[in-house]
């Protein structure tokens, strides 16, 4: 009785040992498919990441380029506008001082003729 007893104790015992490795086996083989399932992931995590990185360079370097543009443009409208009213401010002192030579010359006329 006592083989019998030890016999079923054994066959218990590898039984019991098989299965224990079986699920080991499987719960290893599902970590290393999850660990897979992460680095993949972080994989395409890392590319989008520099994808849009990218885009955002690319965005940020043409809104300053638009920037850049509308202020030049602005300024360059300001010299213009300048330049138009000096030219202006010329021409009006130019009528001025006519106008201002003509009333002297008609004052002086009028003073010799009183000399």
């Amino acid at each position: 009785m006592f083989i019998l007893g030890s016999k079923w104790g054994a066959i218990s015992f590898v039984v019991g040992t098989v299965i224990s490795v079986i699920i080991a086996g499987i719960i290893v083989a599902e970590r290393m498919d999850m660990k897979k399932k992460l680095q993949n992931k972080i994989g395409h995590l890392k590319i989008e990441r520099d994808r849009m990185l990218h885009d955002a360079k690319e965005s940020t370097i043409q809104k300053e380029k638009i920037m850049n543009d509308t202020i030049t443009n602005g300024i360059n409208s300001h010299r213009k506008r300048v330049e138009e009213l000096n030219v202006q401010k010329e021409d009006l002192e130019k009528l001025l001082i006519k106008e201002a030579d003509v009333k002297i010359r008609e004052v002086v006329a009028g003073l010799e003729t009183f000399q």
